[in-house]
C-alpha cells in the first residue's frame, strides 16, 4: 500500500481533523526515524499514517486485545494485502494487545505516538504557540506535571525511548526537530492556518527535510480545562471535543425541561453557543461539566418560557389512574415511555435534579452548582422526585425487579 492509498483509507475512516493531524505528525516522526536508521521511509511513513485510522470509529475504551482499535483496523489492512510487519507494528503500538514490539519500526512507532501529541500540547500552551522555541527542558518539566495533558501516558513516553535504546532527552529533541518544519500547516506558530491541508511529504534524505506535518494534540486525551483554554484561544477542534463529551448529557438535561425532543436539541445547541461566547468566565479550577450544564439548563428554561410549553405540574389523565400490567412484548419500550411520561409530571427543577443524579451520575454538590440552589434543596428534590416516580411507575414494579 502506497501513501496515497493509505491517506485515502485514513480519510475514509477518520473525520476528526485533530485525529488526522495526529496521524500526520506520527507519520512525520516515523519518516525522520527511518531516514536516521537507513530504513524504508515510505513504509515507515505508511505505518505512522495508518496506526490510528480506525480509532475514531472503534475507540476500544475497554482495551480489548482482539476487538476494536487497533485489531479491527489491522483486519481491514490485512484484507487489502498490507505486509505483516506493518500490521504487527500497528498492533504493538497498543500495549494492551499483548503483541511484542520486536522490529525497529514497531519500537519507533510506540516511541513517537504518545510523544507527538504531548509535544503539541506543550507548544499550544506557550506564548508563541510554536515548536520552534520548545526546549527539552520545558518538555521534561511538563512531563512531571501530571495535571498537564493527563491523558498522555508518561510511562509509555519513557518506555518508548528505552526500547529504542536512546536517552529520553535525545529522543524528545529528535522528535521536536522532526515536527518543526511543518507546524504552520497545523495552526502552530505565528503563520498558523488551522484546517489547511498538509503539504506533500518531502522524501529527500537530507536530515533537515524532516517530514510532513507536525501534530495537533489528540483532543480526546486532554482534560476539560485544557480544551476550554484552547477553545477560548480560537481552537475550534478543542471546543468540538467539549461538545462531543457533553452533547448527550446536555440533550438529556434539556429533555427533562422540554417535552419536545427537537426543542431540547435546540436548547442544548443554544447552551453550547452561549458557553462558547462566555468561556472567559469559566474557572479552570472547577469542573467544566456543571458549569456547562448550568448554561444549558438556563437555555432550556428560557426556551420553555418563550414557547409557553405546557408546564409539567399537571398529571396526565393516563398516569393519574393505575395502569394495567405491561404486556411482555412491549415491556422495554413501554417502560421507557412510562418513565418519560412520569418525569413529565414532576416540577421542572425536580426533573433536572433527578436526571443529573440518577442518569448522569453528578453529585448533590455539583447539581447544586448546575441549578444554582443550596445542596440541601437538591437532596430534597432528588428524594421527592424518586418518591413520585416510584408511585407513578408502581404498575411496573414487578417487571423492574425481574430485570
Amino acid at each position: 500500500m502506497n501513501r496515497d492509498e493509505a491517506l485515502a483509507l485514513m480519510h475514509e475512516y477518520t473525520e476528526s481533523d485533530a485525529l488526522r493531524k495526529h496521524m500526520y505528525a506520527v507519520e512525520a516522526a516515523m519518516r525522520a526515524y527511518a531516514r536516521k536508521s537507513g530504513e524504508d521511509e515510505e513504509k515507515w511513513g505508511v505505518v505512522g499514517l495508518l496506526h490510528d485510522f480506525d480509532y475514531e470509529r472503534y475507540p476500544n475504551d475497554a482495551h480489548s486485545p482482539t476487538e476494536e482499535h487497533p485489531s479491527y483496523g489491522v483486519g481491514v489492512l490485512r484484507e487489502r494485502g498490507v505486509p505483516e510487519d506493518i500490521l504487527t507494528a500497528i498492533l504493538g503500538h497498543a500495549s494492551y494487545t499483548g503483541v511484542a514490539r520486536e522490529s525497529l519500526m514497531a519500537k519507533s512507532l510506540f516511541a513517537v505516538d504518545e510523544l507527538c501529541g504531548f509535544l503539541t500540547a506543550c507548544a499550544l500552551v506557550r506564548p508563541s504557540k510554536s515548536l520552534q522555541d520548545l526546549t527539552v527542558k520545558s518538555v521534561k518539566k511538563k512531563l512531571k506535571d501530571k495535571a498537564f495533558a493527563r491523558g498522555v501516558n508518561r510511562d509509555e513516553v519513557t518506555q518508548g525511548a528505552e526500547e529504542l535504546g536512546v536517552p529520553l532527552e535525545e529522543h524528545v529533541q529528535f522528535v521536536i526537530e522532526a515536527l518543526r518544519p511543518m507546524e504552520s500547516d497545523l495552526g502552530l506558530g505565528n503563520a498558523g492556518a488551522p484546517g489547511r491541508p498538509p503539504r506533500p511529504v518531502q522524501t529527500s534524505t537530507r536530515k533537515t527535510d524532516a517530514q510532513r506535518p507536525s501534530p495537533l494534540v489528540r483532543n480526546t486525551h486532554m482534560k476539560d480545562a485544557e480544551l476550554a483554554a484552547l477553545a477560548q484561544a480560537g481552537d475550534r477542534e478543542a471546543f468540538g471535543e467539549l461538545v462531543r463529551r457533553y452533547a448527550a448529557q446536555a440533550r438529556r438535561l434539556a429533555r427533562a425541561v422540554l417535552e419536545d425532543p427537537d426543542d431540547a436539541d435546540d436548547a442544548a445547541q443554544d447552551g453550547f453557543l452561549a458557553a462558547l461566547r462566555h468561556l472567559g468566565r469559566y474557572d479552570p479550577d472547577r469542573p467544566f461539566g456543571p458549569w456547562l450544564l448550568r448554561i444549558v439548563a438556563n437555555a432550556a428554561s428560557d426556551r420553555r418560557r418563550r414557547r409557553r410549553v405546557r408546564r409539567a405540574g399537571q398529571i396526565p389523565p393516563t398516569l393519574a389512574a393505575p395502569e394495567p400490567a405491561p404486556d411482555a412484548v412491549t415491556d422495554r419500550q413501554g417502560f421507557r415511555e412510562a418513565l418519560l411520561a412520569a418525569l413529565g409530571t414532576l416540577p421542572e427543577r425536580q426533573r433536572m435534579a433527578a436526571v443529573l443524579f440518577d442518569v448522569e451520575g453528578y453529585t448533590h454538590r455539583e447539581i447544586a452548582e448546575v441549578l444554582d440552589v443550596p445542596e440541601g434543596t437538591v437532596r430534597s428534590d432528588v428524594y421527592h422526585a424518586r418518591q413520585a416516580l416510584r408511585e407513578r411507575l408502581d404498575a411496573w414494579k414487578d417487571w423492574r425487579e425481574s430485570e
